[in-house]
């Protein structure tokens, strides 16, 4: 781990831990999540950036990009007013001192702030250059979003097993159509995002697919 990459950690460390939101037990759990999507989101951001040969320096800020998308979460002004949609534009503004004191400047520093801004709507009033490295940034997150460990919290946050039959049915047909929405809506910065986040779409429709064939099934018919 390069030094930079270090610093970006413990700094989005201090900043959750000095948010008042998150200083309160009952989101302590949203706490950890947050810190684990972001380290989650980092390593996918430089799996698709070793996949293009992206070189050191583009190595490092991408991964320090991907590490602190979500540093917009750690903003209690955000948290009160609710404008959690807006975590990614001003969580971008909030970072680029930061960013600044590591040393980036010019378009790389740009591209960073602009990743950041755009990760979530990939839209932001921030202006920048929609390129492979800033669309890495949302493509990264969408890896994490779309994975098993985010189907498992759906299950246990929607209480699924708690369900009536017709209710469990609904449930799954959203999901199959929410997966097809966004098969088609995804746009790609890498042909390596592509491949990684149609893969692991397909493969939650696949598996919801199979959850609702299960649930005919299960019901008796009299």
């Amino acid at each position: 781990m390069t030094e930079k990459l270090q610093k970006a950690y413990q700094y989005l460390q201090e900043c959750f831990d000095k948010s008042e939101y998150y200083k309160l037990p009952e989101h302590a759990e949203r706490k950890r999540y947050r810190l684990e999507h972001s380290i989650r989101v980092c390593k996918a951001g430089l799996r698709i950036a070793e996949s293009e040969g992206f070189d050191a320096e583009h190595k490092e800020a991408i991964q320090i990009a991907c590490l602190l998308h979500d540093i917009g979460y750690s903003i209690d002004e955000l948290q009160e007013g609710k404008n959690m949609k807006k975590h990614g534009p001003v969580g971008a503004e909030f970072v680029r001192p930061f960013l600044e004191s590591l040393g980036y400047t010019g378009k790389l520093l740009e591209d960073m702030v602009f990743g950041i801004a755009i990760h979530q709507y990939v839209k932001s009033d921030i202006e920048g250059d929609r390129n492979p490295f800033t669309l890495t940034v949302a493509n990264a997150d969408d890896i994490d979003r779309f994975g098993p460990y985010r189907v498992a919290l759906a299950f246990e946050r929607d209480s699924i097993s708690q369900k009536e039959h017709q209710e469990k049915l609904n449930y799954i047909w959203d999901k199959i159509g929410f997966y097809k929405w966004n098969l088609e809506a995804q746009e790609f910065g890498t042909e390596t995002a592509k491949k990684i986040i149609t893969e692991e779409i397909q493969t939650q429709i696949n598996f919801y697919q199979a959850l609702s064939d299960q649930e005919y099934i299960t019901f008796w018919e009299e």
